[in-house]
């Protein structure tokens, strides 16, 4: 047998004791917590067997119905059946799953006086059966007249698990199949072994010394550095909804070569291999974590613009369940894995200019690629956009499906782009000066007549009637989801704001975030600008609002009103105490200041908010100079997570066609339903006050769950797959507007969130403020705008905002945001700030002080204390 000389060796064991006592001890940690970890890697796969033409005809009698079907996997968790007419007072359902022999494996019986109208009925089964085997579900009753009989939801036939059912009184020429959801438990070895070996190799790696040449050693380098991205690849992509197969051949060579070009800096910028490779590796593997989670607790992918709101993001954190994942243990694993083996390799580039031309490449290369799909908006990239011919464009309005299609890394670039600002393609002051003109002269709609305003209702400087009190309560993660068809529940919802009618304008209301993202309906409240006119993925909160803003706080103000918003959490959340005095809320009241709240789950309850509504409303009665309130309150009770246990409430509200199916949802819904309880007891404290007073309710957003809920109510595997109209319905919340006087009841069943408070402000019979008068003419041709796209007055889907960038009224509104939201000096503040009475003089003031070289910035607030008074000229010195 050939022997190596010692040096021909290449590969040696260390002869360091405290190394191998080192590797043994991390060795045997990380394999106890693999052993720990092993519940992680059962889960359950759900298959969901439903045809087209849908239909309860399934009669139950005492002969059985049976419905043959060939299991998919091996270990059957459950079998769940949908039900109709269980609404008899006696009688039983018999339930059983037979072999092809006749042996009886599974039964149960059911009364059906305990059950009621539709439901489904989840059989938890728990049978070892055979892949590709044939069983046999019968269900019969008995003790009921045929009548009454409970009937099986049926379909037609479809090619998977379940066959041809069979039942008393079927058509003999139509294949039918019974509706049914099977769960199998499956444990996933693969990824449990890839785990194990993974460790184990990473502890042989570890004791493993390389004796290496210079050239062997530079070959070996640059074999790591093209490999590695490959293999980091698939491990986020692993991570990010597991869409490894879900890629072109192109996709795969973008984000093959955006990580290469990673490593190629750093290893550039450093000349270290080890440390580039290392450090690339776990920058890589942080981001892929995060947005996995993010996708899990969000539904939304992450992306740059999450940063800034870190701080927020950490506030409410303990509410959520963050559990690990067999995905993350198997990818944390095989991190640990080529750690351990690329520590074994050293190598630098001895030559400067290498690194340089190494470095200037990688530089040169990744700004192409970044510019390359910087340009690949699905709706107005450049018809010579070099990715879209790849097939590569960014589904700016369905993330999930962006991430899932495109890879993390490329998406991630991709938006990118939005942390930047660009200009409208037609802007410059004299455009925005020409645009105001045009707005004074002639733009204006009543949203309660639909009428034209007359000149008078433009230019007056008083009202008709008392400024009433105004009362804005955005609710937390608040809908009734009505949008959405058949959700039954055990106890209504909100009886009593239902059953609101007199004074009442309400509706559904079209948000721009779902699950999340409170200070963008905030944001678009508060300010008239839609978030479709700011670049996608960003908190305007947190990057754009910094200095003086325009808002209903400061129009407000300027009308004479005190202003107060309130929150009953942390106050730091969103940069909320900056954003509130650049909006002219003369204070912010959070959780400290309120004396023994009540709590409901982990935060302060509705009913305890909404006392302390009351009480500052009375306050301001005693201590408000005779000056109306506008008081703008950002509730908490409502917010998630929905999956924790909690000593101070238990759930009371059951989705009564899956009791317990949904435990997220039907924890969100026992919450919510307190709102409609606290509201109630508002409005009647209100009802009975003196001082006309506007109560303003809307949700912010709608919940976020990950048991399954959204998926069953629409009907898909997936909501990624959806496309934005589809998605509308998750941007969907509701809105009420309720005043203790006599107010214009128009119906408006839809609205977009940036009209809102022009709404409020016409209802209130208040001036408005150019920017108002203009929103209203825009929502008369397009009552719905949001980043889910754009309906029309007829309620047409129109898509995206690149088909509106012909008309004027969309040209005029990019135009208008981008000076109030980024321009600094030259914002036009008489626009955004004040009624349209106040802005004539501002204006003019302006025009005539323009060549001494001083402006008029503002009116003091204490100088305007009601419609009635004169405004008082004021100037500052430049």
């Amino acid at each position: 047998m050939q022997k190596f000389s010692k040096e021909e060796q290449i590969i040696s064991f260390t002869k360091s004791k405290r190394r191998v006592i080192t590797t043994c001890v991390v060795l045997a940690i990380l394999l106890t917590f693999l052993i720990v970890c092993i519940p992680y890697f059962q889960t359950t796969r759900i298959s969901t067997c439903i045809g087209n033409r849908i239909d309860r005809i399934g009669v139950l009698t005492r002969e059985p119905l049976v419905q043959r079907f060939v299991p998919t996997g091996r270990d059957l968790e459950y079998v769940e059946l949908h039900y109709s007419n269980c609404d008899a007072n006696e009688g039983t359902i018999h339930f059983s799953i037979e072999d092809k022999k006749g042996n009886v494996l599974f039964s149960q019986d059911d009364e059906i006086a305990n059950l009621e109208g539709d439901p489904y009925i989840r059989y938890e089964v728990n049978l070892k059966v055979k892949a590709n085997g044939t069983y046999y579900i019968r269900v019969f009753v008995d003790g009921v007249i045929a009548p009454l009989a409970p009937k099986l939801w049926l379909s037609n036939n479809v090619s998977d698990e379940i066959r041809d059912v069979i039942y008393y009184g079927q058509d003999p020429n139509v294949r039918m199949q019974a509706n049914v959801e099977l769960g199998y438990s499956v444990f996933h070895y693969a990824s449990f072994a890839i785990a194990f070996v993974s460790i184990l190799f990473s502890g042989l790696s570890a004791l493993i010394v390389l004796h290496l040449s210079e050239n062997k050693r530079r070959i070996l380098g640059m074999g790591v550095l093209l490999i590695m991205p490959v293999v980091m690849c698939i491990l986020a992509e692993t991570l990010n909804n597991n869409s490894i197969l879900n890629k072109s051949m192109y996709v795969w060579m973008i984000n093959y070569l955006l990580y290469f070009l990673i490593y190629c800096f750093f290893y550039a910028l450093t000349n270290k291999l080890r440390f580039t490779v290392i450090f690339s590796n776990a920058l890589i593997l942080i981001l892929a974590i995060i947005n996995f989670y993010k996708l899990q607790f969000r539904g939304e992918p992450f992306t740059f613009a999450d940063v800034v709101s870190f701080g927020t993001a950490m506030n409410v954190a303990s509410e959520y369940k963050i559990g690990l994942s067999y995905l993350v243990i198997t990818t944390g694993s095989v991190f640990v894995l080529i750690t351990s083996i690329v520590s074994r390799i050293r190598y630098s580039v001895h030559h400067k200019r290498t690194r340089l031309i190494i470095g200037a490449l990688s530089v040169a290369l990744g700004v192409f690629m970044v510019s390359a799909l910087f340009d690949t908006d699905r709706y107005s990239a450049s018809a010579d956009s070099i990715m879209k011919r790849l097939g590569i464009v960014n589904n700016v309005w369905n993330q999930p499906k962006n991430y899932s299609d495109n890879g993390m890394m490329v998406a991630l670039t991709m938006n990118a782009q939005y942390l930047t600002v660009e200009q409208p393609e037609v802007y410059s002051l004299e455009d925005v000066d020409n645009v105001i003109s045009d707005v004074d002269a002639n733009y204006g709609m009543s949203m309660l007549t639909g009428r034209e305003l007359s000149d008078y209702y433009r230019n007056r400087q008083d009202s008709q009637q008392e400024m009433p009190n105004i009362i804005v309560i955005m609710n937390e993660s608040y809908s009734d989801f009505s949008q959405f068809e058949n959700v039954e529940l055990s106890q209504p919802l909100s009886p009593f704001m239902d059953s609101l009618d007199e004074n009442t304008i309400s509706g559904d209301l079209h948000v721009s975030t779902f699950g999340g993202g409170t200070a963008n309906s905030e944001f678009e409240f508060l300010t008239g600008n839609s978030m479709i006119g700011v670049p996608s993925g960003s908190i305007p909160y947190q990057q754009y609002i910094n200095g003086d803003t325009g808002s209903m706080a400061r129009i407000l103000s300027n009308l004479g009103y005190n202003t107060i918003a309130l929150h009953p959490y942390l106050a730091s959340g969103w940069n909320r105490p900056l954003v509130y005095d650049y909006m002219e809320f003369d204070q912010f009241l959070s959780d400290t200041d309120f004396t023994d709240p009540e709590y409901i789950r982990s935060y302060i309850s509705d009913s305890c908010s909404f006392a302390k509504i009351i009480e500052l409303y009375e306050q301001n009665e005693t201590e408000g100079n005779g000056n109306p309130l506008f008081l703008f309150n950002v509730t908490m009770q409502n917010h998630g997570s929905y999956s924790k246990t909690y000593v101070n409430f238990e759930p009371d509200v059951e989705y009564v066609p899956d009791p317990g199916a949904f435990p997220e949802a039907e924890q969100y819904f026992s919450v919510a339903r307190n709102t409609d309880i606290a509201m109630q007891e508002l409005i009647e404290y209100f009802s009975n006050v003196d001082e006309p007073t506007i109560i303003v309710f809307f949700g912010d957003h709608l919940p976020s769950f990950n048991d399954g809920f959204y998926e069953m109510l629409m009907g898909v595997e997936d909501t990624s797959n959806l496309n934005s109209e589809q998605m509308g319905d998750l941007y969907t919340t509701d809105y009420l507007i309720w005043a203790n006087y006599g107010i214009q009841t128009p119906e408006i069943p839809n609205i977009s969130l940036n009209y809102l408070s022009t709404l409020v402000m016409q209802v209130a019979g208040l001036p408005m403020t150019d920017y108002q008068m203009f929103l209203s003419q825009l929502h008369a041709s397009f009552p719905v705008i949001s980043t889910m796209g754009v309906y029309d007055i007829n309620g047409n889907y129109l898509g995206g905002t690149n088909l509106l960038t012909e008309t004027d009224l969309w040209n005029y509104y990019s135009l208008l945001i981008y000076n109030e939201v980024f321009e600094d000096n030259d914002r036009r503040a008489y626009v955004f700030d004040y009624p349209h009475y106040m802005a004539l003089q501002i204006k003019e003031e302006m025009e005539n002080e323009a060549a001494s070289g001083s402006s008029i910035d503002a009116l003091p607030a204490e100088e305007t204390t009601g419609r009635e008074e004169e405004i008082v000229e004021t100037t500052t010195e430049d």
